[in-house]
């Protein structure tokens, strides 16, 4: 039998090579056979966020695999199309490629109101479907909208659950909040609230998904802002959300 001693100093021993090894941070591309992509990201240092980093990643992947998606380099099918990016200007984006369903759906021209800007859509978004990229000042709110995919067949509260997953893997002591329905102007959809501390940041950050079908396609919006601001951006938050329902 091994003694309490032995125990304790092997104990020691991985602790003290976790805490001396610094930082262990992953990010892994996932796609599924229909093209969407997304990310499994954790990051930690010391003795304890570093084997925590690597369950997180694990979990993460672990869940993505079982939604179908599998890391980049194990994906034998053909690349996926890259969205097209709605400029700044807000043009209508040009079609990367043809389908059955027609490609890439041609959006409308969406006039967000001031005080929302659009901006460059960052690299990230653009790779996972984004299509706007917005920022409202004062205080200070981010928005993507992104298109999941062309096909029907997909249910919305699943493609939910997915987004909510990945979030929770990207955040310390997350928070989540239970997944509510919404209509706006007879399209009927589902979001979820997640809580919690990214990378980089110190203090809690909130982020809402909003996920519907319209037409052939799933859309996402997404929302993030510092919690502390939830109640000052709720009514805006709201207000451009339901316009984006209607006018894409």
């Amino acid at each position: 039998m091994i003694s309490y001693s032995r125990i304790l100093m092997r104990l020691v021993l991985i602790f003290g090579a976790g805490f001396f090894s610094g930082c262990a941070a992953y990010n892994t591309e996932m796609r599924n056979s229909s093209g969407e992509v997304s990310y499994c990201q954790n990051v930690g240092w010391g003795w304890l966020g570093a084997p925590i980093a690597v369950i997180n990643q694990h979990r993460c992947e672990s869940a993505m695999r079982e939604r179908g998606f599998a890391p980049v380099s194990d994906v034998s099918a053909q690349p996926a199309r890259q969205a097209a990016a709605l400029d700044i200007s807000g043009g209508r984006p040009e079609q990367q490629g043809a389908s059955k369903s027609g490609g890439q759906p041609q959006l409308r021209e969406l006039k967000i109101p001031d005080p929302w800007s659009k901006m460059t859509i960052p690299d990230a978004k653009v790779r996972s479907g984004a299509v706007l990229w917005a920022k409202r000042q004062s205080p200070d709110v981010y928005l993507a909208v992104s298109v999941l995919s062309n096909s029907v067949e997909i249910n919305v509260v699943d493609q939910l659950k997915l987004q909510q997953q990945a979030m929770v893997a990207k955040v310390a002591a997350p928070n989540l909040f239970p997944i509510s329905e919404f209509e706006v102007a007879g399209i009927r959809g589902n979001f979820v609230h997640v809580v919690g501390v990214p990378s980089g940041s110190k203090e809690p950050v909130r982020f809402t998904t909003y996920v519907f079908l319209k037409g052939s396609n799933i859309y996402r919006v997404e929302i993030s802002h510092l919690e502390r601001d939830f109640f000052s951006n709720r009514d805006g938050v709201r207000d451009v959300v339901d316009l984006i329902v209607k006018e894409i």
